[in-house]
């Protein structure tokens, strides 16, 4: 069953950001902490998922993460810090 998400991974110093997609959110977290992504612009030390939307379609999730992409950082900070103020790898709590 695909689940569509719009996500964004952090690195350590919460410095780089990087905006991706998928149908299946804990395969590509695990790809991800494995330093695995088909995607070659993903900078290899983010790895912490900080932030996450569900969608129904999984257009609706691309469409999300180009907008993501062109969003100021104060935006950006804003979405994480409304999920978890904490800016905790969101997989260590629920994807088991």
């Amino acid at each position: 069953m695909k689940n569509p998400c719009a996500y964004i991974l952090t690195n350590k110093e919460h410095s780089r950001f990087y905006f991706g997609y998928t149908t299946d959110i804990k395969s590509q977290i695990e790809n991800h902490s494995n330093n695995y992504c088909e995607d070659k612009s993903w900078p290899k030390e983010c790895k912490t998922l900080v932030y996450y939307e569900k969608y129904v379609f999984e257009g609706d999730a691309l469409l999300r993460r180009d907008a993501m992409t062109k969003s100021s950082l104060n935006q950006i900070v804003k979405w994480i810090e409304k999920m978890d103020p904490t800016w905790k790898d969101l997989p260590k709590y629920w994807l088991t």
